[in-house]
């Protein structure tokens, strides 16, 4: 019965590794992938065993077998759903939130698609659908929640998917109010705490919110003047 050996030798042509896969040989010739080594076929896609048997009377010959590794779709990944994402209380709608969607398919000339398929962000928020960009759809108020989810599908051409859920954070900005300018007339001869008007204060957050403040007449020292 003879005895078998392999030798594995990279094809540079179609192999980029280093060192192509280990393969084994039993006493009848059945080859196997070793254990603890992976087939890929972006990486090497063809490589050469050089198999030898050997006769009970020494008698030794030689042949090279060229395995061809077939290439199967593999599903993209979503690289980027955990990134930061937040926006402003009241930023209008189509405003993009960044960054934007992000995915790798090692299976080179495939085109990914995205979409939203729930979370509690699914009635805000749109995602495009080639390019991953994420926009606001509907006006975000000082009631909704502060945090929103999305459930996040990328799918090649070859309907391979991945599901993923990104986060988006509400932040509120705490700006300075502002008063408007306005004349108010009164009788020279009002008195303490009567109140002599109105004016408006406008919260400049990005929902406005105005406030009304009433004014009284206080006590004041005169500085200057020519009716002393």
């Amino acid at each position: 019965m003879p005895a078998y050996s392999v030798s594995i030798f990279r094809d540079s042509s179609a192999c980029s590794w280093s060192s192509p896969p280990v393969v084994t040989i039993d006493g009848n010739g059945q080859m196997s992938l070793s254990s603890g080594h992976n087939l890929d076929y972006e990486h090497c896609s063809r490589f050469v065993a050089k198999v030898s048997a050997t006769g009970d009377d020494g008698a030794r010959i030689q042949c090279d077998a060229t395995i061809q590794v077939q290439d199967v779709n593999e599903q993209p990944q979503l690289t980027n759903c955990g990134a930061a994402r937040k926006l402003s209380e009241g930023d209008p709608v189509n405003s993009l939130v960044t960054p934007s969607l992000y995915a790798e398919d090692v299976d080179i000339g495939q085109e990914l698609f995205f979409s939203v398929t729930g979370g509690s962000g699914v009635d805000y928020f749109r995602v495009s659908s080639c390019g991953g960009a994420i926009s606001i759809q509907q006006a975000i108020t000082s009631s909704a929640p502060k945090t929103f989810t999305l459930d996040i599908k990328v799918q090649d051409d070859h309907a391979a998917t991945e599901w993923d859920t990104c986060t988006i954070t509400i932040t509120v900005d705490n700006r300075a109010p502002s008063v408007q300018d306005k004349t108010i007339t009164t009788p020279e001869n009002a008195a303490v705490d009567d109140h002599i008007g109105t004016v408006v204060v406008r919260a400049t957050r990005r929902t406005p919110r105005v406030e009304r403040a009433s004014y009284v007449v206080a006590c004041w020292v005169l500085a200057a003047g020519n009716g002393s």
